[in-house]
């Protein structure tokens, strides 16, 4: 595009690679392709009433604002699972007391550590406490602020109405996934609330 003149000079390549960190090939040319639509929609008159008018397509010129509208369509199959995460955590955090900010210090520094060291690769963190205290929104806290590609939850929330076999499967895909990536984290939530309904 940028080569035959398609591309317009404000289009920020190094924040374009930024915004589609998740996006595989085929996912950047889907992208690419819904960014040229809304370029071709904006520049071209189409006579409604004579179709048979040829059309110039010269003077296209896909642009940033393009590529932003068409991030609203085009979403990565393998990316952080946003709705669940704002499930999770349905307001602000606030800080309460010694307790909250020492866990999320922790958590904090858990995740730096897996990020930074080469020798690191698996960390298991366990939230413990009574059910509806906020352990799920704390982990969904850390996970949000990480700046780590892959996140995902696994609740019994996501598997209402499925079948042992299917819940499974659900299950072993977001493993499988999480080891495509090269940091990732996955919360498992609600715990309790599987146990006490098995």
């Amino acid at each position: 595009m940028k080569e035959n003149g398609y591309l317009g000079a404000e289009v920020d390549l190094h924040e374009l690679a930024h915004l589609t960190e998740n996006f595989n090939g085929e996912e950047l040319k889907i992208l690419t392709m819904s960014a040229t639509s809304f370029a071709l929609n904006r520049e071209w008159k189409v006579d409604l009433f004579d179709l048979s008018k040829s059309v110039d397509g010269g003077n296209i010129e896909v642009t940033m604002h393009d590529f932003l509208m068409a991030l609203d369509e085009v979403k990565p199959a393998f990316d952080k699972d946003i709705i669940t995460m704002g499930i999770s955590r349905p307001d602000a955090m606030l800080q309460c007391g010694e307790a909250h900010k020492c866990i999320l210090r922790t958590g904090r520094a858990l995740v730096e550590q897996v990020k930074q060291s080469d020798g690191t690769s698996l960390m298991t963190c366990i939230l413990e406490g009574p059910p509806g205290t906020g352990k799920t929104s704390l982990a969904a806290t850390i996970a949000n602020e990480s700046g780590i590609p892959f996140v995902k939850i696994v609740s019994p929330k996501n598997m209402i109405g499925l079948q042992e076999p299917k819940k499974v499967a659900m299950i072993e895909k977001v493993f499988k996934d999480a080891y495509k990536s090269p940091l990732s984290i996955i919360i498992l939530g609600d715990i309790e609330r599987a146990k006490s309904s098995s």
